[in-house]
């Protein structure tokens, strides 16, 4: 049973109208104090370790359709590089100061058309992924995804008129990926 409705009338046998008069009668209370979700301190944020240089994450968003000087603007920004030792392509979401305050990670080889994606550990999705103006704009592009803001800024011709966010278009992580620990992108 689903309910305790559906148990009076199904399991008991009583009539719908008479299952309900009894259910009226009742006063409920519990006998139990309700569990209260036990609440874990906030894992701090840390980004990926970098490499030493960013050439297959070049390589990787070239051959995505991403233009060399859109990669280079973001880089030049520290928004976007290639961590240390899993070689995935780490975009950077920063706040106000700039300070990294969330890591979106995206594994660059593909094993059996399954791609690695995640949010860093201790991430603030509140500071996701942005490519801001070169100077002062009032406009803003929303994207689903990183790659997707870099694509749209390449078939711009590299424009920087505009911030680019991007809103992370992943689901909640799992409970072995929420460790915080950067997964082998193979």
């Amino acid at each position: 049973g689903i309910s305790a409705l559906n148990f009076l009338i199904h399991v008991d046998g009583m009539d719908f109208q008479e299952a309900v008069e009894l259910l009226l009668q009742e006063t409920p209370s519990l006998s139990y104090l309700p569990v209260q979700p036990e609440e874990r301190p906030r894992k701090p944020f840390v980004l990926p370790e970098p490499f030493q240089n960013c050439s297959r994450v070049q390589r990787y968003l070239n051959s995505r359709g991403i233009s060399s000087d859109v990669i280079r603007y973001c880089r030049r920004l520290g928004i976007l590089y290639e961590s240390s030792p899993y070689h995935n392509a780490v975009f950077v979401g920063m706040d106000e100061s700039p300070k990294p305050r969330y890591a979106f990670l995206r594994g660059i080889y593909d094993k059996d058309g399954k791609s690695f994606r995640i949010e860093q550990g201790g991430s603030e999705k509140n500071y996701a992924f942005c490519v801001p103006p070169s100077g002062k704009s009032n406009r803003v592009a929303v994207y689903e995804a990183c790659i997707d803001a870099l694509a749209h800024m390449t078939l711009e011709e590299g424009r920087t008129d505009k911030y680019r966010l991007a809103l992370g278009g992943i689901s909640a992580p799992r409970e072995e990926q929420s460790a915080g620990k950067e997964k082998k992108g193979i």
